[in-house]
């Protein structure tokens, strides 16, 4: 059941099968997840899951974005948990089904399996010209939450480390070979989304996984090779990108527009320092915070941190960091431990995922991508193994 939630998950079944939507797939597939959950058990007290203190944080967090929109009434409170509910019940189904670390990898499997639909249909989206590559004027984008190729980006750089840490880990010829193929469609994919701030985020990461899982000292000629291709890399695609849009939107006009977008969100922060102005509420409030040109009305900050903090303020901002803090720390802890090879790479491919998105969240605005839920999933159950792990080694040693 780990591998068929998180599966059908990304996999949106009621955006791709448009039939499928009146029956509410996802709902039913959570229900059968928990009671399958609560049936089977878990190998570790759920105790440990509850107590943690980033699932805390993140639900606290979630909490301030339906309240925050307070002063507009109780039906703008409903509509906003209606919206936002989902995101930490999707959080609570996962650590139902993720009951041990076999679950945990067949949990990753189905975030792989799902997310590579995404990936393969954004490549197709481009060569065959898909309606969503018309919408995003021919670059790779593919349904759903991922339609954006900025958006699009957000899923190759979330599963890229644990494909990369599973190929690693993994015995079978068979498996190694169909992740390599996975791997390799990720490069293609981010190539023809001609996301700058995705190929950034992307070197970025690859560099980290080369730091993270490399004994070999990193000599100088090393440094410069890796360094060449990553600039070599980043320049092509602004080139590429350059040469799809013209003179339509440089990167000058992406970085003006940026600037202008992130002091609004700066002045509503000013102006509403505790809650912001709402959550979802930056492009309805920002042309009266500051001078959006045309071309910008509407939009959002292009920064999930200027749109945590312009939404939901001090608040929002401080509980989200809280999250992300304790998480790292988790992470950390677990990566740099002399436990079991697997809970180990998992660990360390989740705090990779973490990091690239992190900076990959500077360029756009994604507060409610699964990524920063999914990987708060994995690593509240990879920290309770953990600590269940920890806990055996006491009790040998007393």
């Amino acid at each position: 059941m780990s591998f068929l939630y998180s599966l059908f998950t990304f996999l949106q079944p009621g955006i791709l099968w448009p039939g499928l939507a009146a029956y509410k797939p996802i709902i039913i597939i959570s229900v059968l997840a928990v009671i399958i959950g609560l049936i089977k058990g878990s190998e570790y007290p759920r105790s440990y899951v509850f107590s943690n203190l980033a699932l805390k944080y993140l639900v606290v967090f979630v909490v301030i974005q339906i309240i925050s929109v307070y002063y507009s009434g109780a039906s703008s409170v409903i509509q906003q948990f209606v919206f936002w509910y989902k995101y930490i019940a999707f959080v609570l189904v996962s650590v139902f089904v993720m009951t041990s670390i076999n679950d945990t990898k067949k949990y990753i499997y189905g975030i792989l399996f799902g997310g590579e639909v995404i990936v393969i249909y954004g490549i197709f989206s481009v060569i065959f010209e898909y309606a969503s590559s018309a919408a995003t004027g021919g670059m790779a984008g593919a349904y759903g939450m991922y339609e954006n190729h900025n958006d699009y980006t957000f899923i190759i750089i979330l599963m890229l480390p644990f494909t990369y840490m599973l190929r690693k880990t993994t015995e079978s010829g068979l498996t190694r070979s169909i992740l390599t193929f996975i791997l390799i469609t990720y490069f293609i994919g981010m190539f023809l989304s001609l996301s700058r701030g995705g190929m950034i985020a992307l070197v970025f990461e690859l560099g980290l996984l080369y730091l993270y899982t490399t004994d070999k000292k990193i000599g100088l000629i090393r440094i410069l090779f890796i360094s060449s291709l990553a600039i070599s890399a980043i320049a092509a695609q602004f080139i590429m990108r350059s040469e799809h849009q013209g003179d339509v939107y440089t990167s000058e006009d992406s970085k003006s527009s940026r600037f202008e977008l992130w002091v609004a969100g700066k002045n509503m922060f000013l102006a509403h320092p505790l809650l912001g102005v709402g959550s979802q509420r930056f492009n309805e409030f920002s042309r009266d915070y500051g001078e959006i040109s045309h071309d910008n009305w509407g939009k959002n900050s292009h920064n999930t941190y200027v749109e945590i903090i312009a939404g939901t303020g001090l608040l929002g901002i401080l509980t989200f960091f809280g999250f992300i803090k304790h998480a790292i720390r988790q992470l950390r802890e677990i990566s740099n431990s002399d436990e079991a090879k697997t809970i180990c790479a998992y660990a360390t491919a989740t705090l990779v995922s973490l990091y690239s998105i992190l900076l990959r969240s500077f360029f756009d605005a994604k507060v409610y991508d699964w990524s920063f839920y999914t990987l708060g999933a994995i690593t509240i159950c990879l920290f309770a193994i953990y600590r269940k792990l920890q806990d055996e080694k006491v009790r040998e040693i007393a």
